[in-house]
């Protein structure tokens, strides 16, 4: 039993710094994110595409919070104009290319199947942020909601992104105050989620879908970030690296997945999730860069797949509506070959003429970089 509460190799990694050095291993666990979720979308693999997005929520809410703290460490402070600019900068750019490009391709392709252009109250939801209670609204009502659909998620985050530098900002210096907001927060959203389900009685959709339902999954990755920062960072390293609690977060995950019953997973699922997902995404803060983990993770396909996924994520579902119009199905093998080459050129396009560009301008307005270097650092390149 002792060794399962010993971390390998018998001794305790240091402690993450908060920096914002460029760690490849993360964009390699973006591209387990996408991966999962283009499975699930064009029915490549059945897999459960929904954890794919809890992925992107638990690594956008560890990165964001280390921002804050490599900020407040270099220059005392968090400016939250900049922060903004920066997330609409991050944010805004590709969406636009992608919703011009989609409502094109429904207006020209859309209707040889029988369907419609994309209305302008969905075309606007999806540019504004608010997607997820716009397609809830409408009741998941599928003309309202393709080809935009899946930019649910980008109006979760974008929520959280206007209410956590708040927080942040007031808080940061009073890291155990900190920590019992987000433990606090994480209970009532649990503990709403409950009374939707059983008492509201609310579909499916609402407890998958909206903020108010899962901004948790953003802020258990936030919590990691600031347990790091506690006086009691040497402990959590220590469990965190423990072989038993990475097989916990294991076997919580099967269960995840496994378990059918419905009360479950529109209540407990997404809290456990996010409680699986940290000692298991430690390991690649804090175990040695030649872990099997961590050499797969820094791949430089892996890398690769993990730089473009928010275009990948962004394109995926329109860039195959050319060819459900050619060949009468959106499943057919023609319509999947073709749809991922498009999201792919597209993809790399975006990416290397539009967010590459805007990433360095939006490292100018991050301010002077921090002197101490992360553990886990390689080049410095723009990690969120």
């Amino acid at each position: 039993m002792r060794a399962l509460l010993e971390p390998a190799g018998g001794r305790v990694s240091s402690i993450p710094v908060s920096s914002d050095k460029y760690v490849r291993e993360l964009d390699g666990v973006r591209a387990i994110a996408i991966i999962i979720v283009l499975c699930a979308h064009y029915r490549l693999v059945p897999v459960p595409g929904g954890f794919g997005v809890t992925l992107f929520f638990f690594l956008s809410g560890y990165l964001i919070t280390t921002l804050f703290f490599s900020e407040r460490h270099s220059v005392g402070d968090i400016d939250m104009s900049k922060f903004y600019l920066r997330r609409w900068l991050r944010l805004t750019p590709p969406l636009v290319m992608t919703v011009v490009i989609a409502v094109i391709f429904y207006r020209v392709t859309r209707i040889g199947v029988g369907g419609t252009p994309v209305p302008v109250g969905t075309t606007m939801a999806a540019l504004l942020y608010y997607t997820n209670y716009y397609d809830l609204t409408w009741s998941m009502e599928p003309s309202k909601v393709i080809p935009f659909g899946v930019f649910w998620s980008l109006a979760v985050e974008e929520h959280f992104y206007l209410l956590w530098p708040l927080v942040m900002r007031n808080n940061i210096q009073q890291t155990p105050r900190l920590l019992a907001i987000i433990v606090g927060a994480c209970i009532i959203i649990m503990l709403w989620r409950v009374v939707a389900h059983f008492v509201l009685k609310v579909s499916t959709d609402y407890t998958y879908m909206a903020t108010d339902c899962r901004i948790d999954s953003i802020l258990y990755g936030a919590l990691l970030r600031v347990l790091f920062e506690t006086p009691w960072a040497s402990t959590v390293v220590r469990i965190c690296k423990a072989p038993i609690s990475r097989l916990i977060g294991l076997l919580l995950l099967i269960i995840c997945f496994t378990l059918p019953y419905e009360g479950f997973r529109e209540t407990l699922r997404y809290s456990l999730q996010g409680i699986a997902l940290m000692p298991l995404f430690s390991a690649v803060l804090l175990d040695q860069p030649q872990t099997a983990v961590r050499r797969v993770l820094a791949t430089p396909i892996m890398v690769l797949i993990g730089r473009l996924s928010y275009s990948i994520y962004l394109f995926h579902l329109p860039a195959r509506t050319p060819f459900e119009a050619i060949f009468g199905s959106p499943f057919r093998i023609e319509s999947t070959i073709g749809g991922l080459f498009v999201t792919g050129v597209l993809a790399y396009v975006v990416f290397n003429f539009v967010e590459l560009p805007i990433a360095r301008i939006r490292r100018q307005l991050r301010g002077k970089e921090s002197i101490v270097p992360s553990v886990t650092a390689a080049d410095p390149e723009v990690c969120s």
